[in-house]
C-alpha cells in the first residue's frame, strides 16, 4: 500500500511539473518574456540579417501551395528581416509560407555542410555565387519529421569574403502543437573541432532591393528564382484542350457563316414577362448543357468531402446530329471550299415549350490554303421540327471590344498587379488586342495604379481615382460611364482571380446584344488550393461577374448606386432582376480554369495608415 501511495504521489508530481512547464512555455510563445528577442527589423541592406517575405492564409503543409500561389514570389503579405536562422513560430504563423533569403559571406574558406532541424516543410537553396538564378537545392525536409538534423551529404566549398545567395522556403500548416520551429546550422572542414555550429548573424547580408515599403512595385531589378515554375492548369483530355484553345483558330469568312439556314423568330418561353420580386431572379435562371463533357467536377475538402458538379452534359448523339446538319448545309452552300475536321463545341439551351438554341463550333480546313479555320454560330430548332433555322437577332460579334471593369480600394495592390499580369499573359498568348481595362480606384495608398497601368503589357486602359469609402456598386457604375461605345461589351470583374486564356473568346460568344447577358461561374478555391491542385466548389449563387453590352447596361439603368452605395452584397442579384425584367436572358456556364483564390476579409479596403508597425513586427516568431 505504501509503495502504491508513493507511485501515486510521484505521478501527481510529474503531472504537476508538466502542467507548469506547458503553461510557462505557452505563455512565452503567446506573450513573450524577458528572455525573448523579437527578430523583426525594417528591411535594409545592412549586414547581420536576411530578408523574410511572408504569405498568409495558405493552408496545409505542401510546398506547392506556396510556390504555385499566384502572388509568389513577388507579392508577399509582409516584408521583414531576421538576424538568425533559429526560429520558434507563434500560433499566428499557422497556414503561412515564408521565404528567407539574402547573401552568405563566410569568414573562413572551406567545405561546408548545412543541416536542417525543423517541424515544417522546408527547402534550403544555395548558389555558388551571388546570382539567385544559379541556386541549387542542397537540403530539404517534409512536415511531421522528428527533431533530428537532416543534411545534404555533399558539402560545398565556400571562399572567405565571397557572397553566396542563400534562400530558405518554409511552409507552415495548422498550429496543432507548441514547438513549431526551424533552425539551420553548418559545419566547415576548416574548423579544428568537427562540430555543428549555429550560423552567426555577421555572415548574413540582406538584399537592399526589398525594402519594407507601403507601395507594391515589382520592378526591383533583382531576379527572384521561382524554383517551381508556375504552371497552367491541366486539361483532362486533348479534346478539351482543343475546345479551350479554339481562340487560336481564325474564323471562316463571315459571309460564309451567316444565315446558313432560313430565319426564324426567337422567343424562349422562359423569358420573364412581368415585374419580379426582389432577388426572384434566383429562380428564373436556366443552365445550358455542353458537348463534349468538360470533366469540370471539383472536390470540396470540408468536414465531409463532397463533389461540386460541373456543367450538364449534352447527349453525344444530339450534339453530333446538330453539328452534322450545320456542316452539310455549309458544304451545300460552299461546295469544296472547306473540309470538316472535328466538332469542337456544341451548347444547348433547352426549352421544352418553344425549341432549343445551339451554339455550334467546328474546326474546318480551308482547302485553298490548307489552313485550319473555325466556324462558330448560333442556330435554333423549333419544337417538333427536324431542321435548323437561324434565330433572328441571335448572333455574336467576333471582334467586339471587351471592357473589363474593375473597382478597388486599399490593401489590394499586390492583387491588382496580379490581375494586370494575368491580362498581359492573355494578350501575349492570344494576340487579341480588342479589350480595354477600366479601373476606378478609391484612393489606394499601397499601389500607384496609374504607374502600374503604364508599365502593364496590355493594349488599352482607362483609370480614375475617386475619394470616399469603397463601394463596389458605385465603382462599377463609374467605370461603365467611362466607356462610350454602346456596341462594346462590359464585364464586371473582381480581384483574387486566375483568368484563363480563353476568357475573352468565351465572353464574346456568350454575349448577344439586346438578347443575352452572360454570367461565367468560377471555382471558389479552398484555403491552400491552387490552379494546378484545385479543390473547392463552383460558385453558383454569386452573379457579381457578369457581362453584357454597354447599350444593355444603360438600358436597365446600370448599378443601383442609390441603394447599394453604402453596403456590399446583393447588388449583383438586384442587377439581374432588372435584366430579366427587361426581357433579356442570362446565360450561365461554368468556365473551365476560372478560379477565385481563398482569402479572408481581414484588412480588406481598410486605410493602410491605420495599421501600426507593431501589428506585424511581433506576431510570427520569436528566438532565444
Amino acid at each position: 500500500m505504501r509503495l502504491w501511495k508513493l507511485k501515486v504521489k510521484s505521478l501527481l508530481f510529474v503531472t504537476f511539473l508538466f502542467i507548469i512547464t506547458f503553461a510557462l512555455v505557452k505563455f512565452i510563445v503567446n506573450q513573450g518574456s524577458g528572455n525573448v528577442q523579437f527578430t523583426y527589423q525594417k528591411e535594409g541592406g545592412m549586414p547581420g540579417s536576411l530578408n523574410v517575405h511572408i504569405w498568409e492564409e495558405l493552408c496545409g503543409e505542401k510546398m506547392l501551395s506556396l510556390t504555385q500561389f499566384p502572388l509568389f514570389p513577388q507579392g508577399p503579405s509582409a516584408r521583414l528581416q531576421t538576424p538568425n536562422l533559429r526560429l520558434y513560430f507563434r500560433p499566428q504563423s499557422e497556414n503561412s509560407g515564408l521565404r528567407i533569403f539574402g547573401f552568405l559571406s563566410p569568414f573562413e574558406s572551406g567545405d561546408y555542410s548545412f543541416y536542417l532541424d525543423t517541424s515544417e516543410t522546408s527547402e534550403l537553396w544555395l548558389s555558388l555565387d551571388s546570382n539567385p538564378e544559379n541556386s541549387k537545392l542542397i537540403a530539404n525536409s517534409t512536415s511531421g519529421q522528428e527533431w533530428k538534423f537532416d543534411s545534404n551529404l555533399n558539402s560545398v566549398f565556400l571562399l572567405a569574403g565571397k557572397r553566396y545567395y542563400l534562400e530558405i522556403l518554409l511552409k507552415i500548416g495548422k498550429y496543432e502543437w507548441i514547438f513549431h520551429h526551424f533552425e539551420v546550422k553548418w559545419k566547415s572542414s576548416s574548423w579544428r573541432e568537427n562540430d555543428i555550429r549555429e550560423i552567426p548573424s555577421n555572415v548574413f547580408i540582406a538584399s537592399d532591393r526589398f525594402k519594407q515599403v507601403r507601395t507594391f512595385d515589382r520592378n526591383t531589378n533583382f531576379v527572384l528564382p521561382m524554383h517551381s515554375k508556375h504552371q497552367d492548369p491541366r486539361f483532362a483530355t486533348e479534346e478539351l484542350q482543343r475546345r479551350a484553345e479554339m481562340y487560336l483558330l481564325p474564323f471562316i469568312s463571315e459571309k460564309d457563316s451567316k444565315n446558313l439556314f432560313p430565319a426564324c423568330d426567337y422567343n424562349p418561353s422562359y423569358l420573364v414577362k412581368g415585374p419580379l420580386k426582389r432577388y426572384q431572379s434566383t429562380w428564373e435562371l436556366h443552365y445550358s448543357s455542353i458537348y463534349p463533357f468538360d470533366y469540370s467536377d471539383v472536390v470540396c475538402k470540408a468536414k465531409n468531402d463532397f463533389l461540386s458538379l460541373g456543367n450538364d452534359q449534352l447527349d453525344k448523339d444530339i450534339a453530333e446530329a446538330v453539328a452534322s446538319q450545320v456542316w452539310i448545309q455549309l458544304e451545300k452552300q460552299h461546295p469544296g471550299k472547306y473540309s470538316f475536321v472535328r466538332t469542337l463545341n456544341v451548347e444547348e439551351k433547352h426549352d421544352q415549350r418553344t425549341g432549343d438554341r445551339y451554339l455550334v463550333e467546328l474546326e474546318l480546313k480551308e482547302n485553298s490554303v490548307g489552313r485550319p479555320v473555325r466556324f462558330s454560330e448560333y442556330v435554333y430548332r423549333p419544337w417538333g421540327a427536324q431542321t435548323l433555322c437561324t434565330p433572328v437577332g441571335v448572333a455574336w460579334k467576333k471582334s467586339a471590344v471587351v471592357n473589363i471593369l474593375l473597382t478597388t480600394g486599399n490593401n489590394q495592390g499586390r492583387w491588382i498587379l496580379h490581375f494586370l499580369e494575368n491580362m498581359a499573359r492573355i494578350y501575349n498568348r492570344t494576340k487579341d488586342a480588342n479589350f480595354n481595362v477600366v479601373i476606378v480606384d478609391f484612393d489606394s495608398k499601397d499601389i500607384d495604379i496609374d504607374n502600374a497601368l503604364k508599365k502593364a503589357a496590355i493594349p488599352s486602359y482607362q483609370y480614375t481615382n475617386t475619394k470616399g469609402d469603397f463601394s463596389r456598386a458605385l465603382g462599377l457604375q463609374k467605370a461603365a460611364e467611362m466607356v462610350r461605345d454602346p456596341n462594346s461589351i462590359l464585364f464586371a470583374m473582381d480581384l483574387h482571380l486566375d483568368i484563363p486564356y480563353h476568357f475573352l473568346d468565351d465572353v464574346r460568344k456568350h454575349s448577344v446584344q439586346h438578347k443575352i447577358a452572360y454570367c461565367p461561374l468560377l471555382v471558389r478555391l479552398g484555403c491552400g488550393a491552387t490552379a494546378t491542385e484545385p479543390f473547392g466548389f463552383w460558385e453558383i449563387y454569386g452573379l457579381g461577374l457578369i457581362t453584357l453590352y454597354k447599350s444593355d447596361w444603360d438600358k436597365i439603368g446600370g448599378m443601383n448606386v442609390k441603394e447599394f452605395k453604402e453596403k456590399w452584397g446583393g447588388e449583383d442579384w438586384e442587377f439581374v432582376d432588372r435584366l430579366l425584367e427587361a426581357g433579356m436572358e442570362v446565360e450561365m456556364l461554368k468556365m473551365l480554369h476560372f478560379f477565385h483564390y481563398f482569402h479572408s476579409k481581414k484588412g480588406m479596403w481598410n486605410n493602410i495608415n491605420s495599421h501600426a508597425k507593431g501589428d506585424i513586427l511581433s506576431k510570427y516568431w520569436y528566438t532565444y
